[in-house]
């Protein structure tokens, strides 16, 4: 994802996230992202973040206690690169493993050799 931040444009990936196959929105969770990076607050004209003495806003006002999201989608490529700098010691399995619940090296294992897994690099495995 990317978004405007008070210090310009920021991208990274969202973590811990879960996959609805017939939900035709993107959800975001308050609850975790006030857990994971700091408070947020809802007023009037949307809601916003605050980390480190500075404010954005997260989202804009719909209508019927629903707010739009001011991220912007990104190719999965483009994300990893941009979050690459921060988790330097991430390698593709470590980054499946999380993206599929913390799942072990067993099961990725499996995963790859029935050949339900693509794009799983198993060599890199730390």
């Amino acid at each position: 994802m990317s978004m405007k931040t008070p210090r310009g444009m920021k991208k990274g990936v969202l973590t811990n996230v879960w996959h609805i196959p017939k939900l035709s929105r993107n959800l975001f969770s308050v609850g975790r992202f006030t857990k994971d990076v700091g408070p947020v607050i809802f007023e009037r004209d949307g809601c916003f973040a605050e980390k480190k003495g500075l404010k954005w806003q997260l989202g804009a006002r719909l209508g019927k206690g629903l707010f739009k999201l001011c991220m912007t989608p990104m190719m999965p490529d483009e994300a990893n690169a941009a979050s690459s700098k921060d988790r330097q010691g991430d390698t593709t399995s470590y980054l499946w493993h999380l993206r599929l619940g913390h799942i072990g090296h067993g099961g990725l294992d499996a995963i790859v050799k029935k050949g339900y897994g693509v794009g799983i690099n198993m060599a890199k495995r730390e």
